[in-house]
């Protein structure tokens, strides 16, 4: 996995709908991005999991959502200037 100097950020349609299914996913998660790098936003209509990452871990997130808990996985395009990359952005599950 090339990594890059740059913060890469990856936005995804989930069917995650709750907490018990996201601590299902935190173990590989934390694996793949980094413990603390990646949320779900169970309120969001399309249940977001926001990525922080050195890396381009769409191939992995991808694989691991729809194997493991058989969810809909979809990236979602958005503009740089809709979501900043800062420090504070990046809380989670721990």
């Amino acid at each position: 996995m090339p990594k890059t100097t740059e913060k890469l950020f990856f936005l995804y349609k989930t069917s995650i709908e709750n907490e018990h299914t996201a601590r299902l996913l935190k173990k590989d998660l934390d694996s793949i991005v980094g413990n603390g790098s990646w949320n779900f936003d169970f309120e969001d209509a399309d249940k977001v999991l926001r990525i922080i990452c050195f890396y381009d871990a769409r191939i992995y997130i991808e694989t691991l959502l729809i194997k493991k808990v058989s969810s809909i996985c979809v990236e979602l395009h958005y503009h740089p200037n809709e979501f900043p990359l800062k420090e504070e952005n990046q809380a989670i599950m721990r």
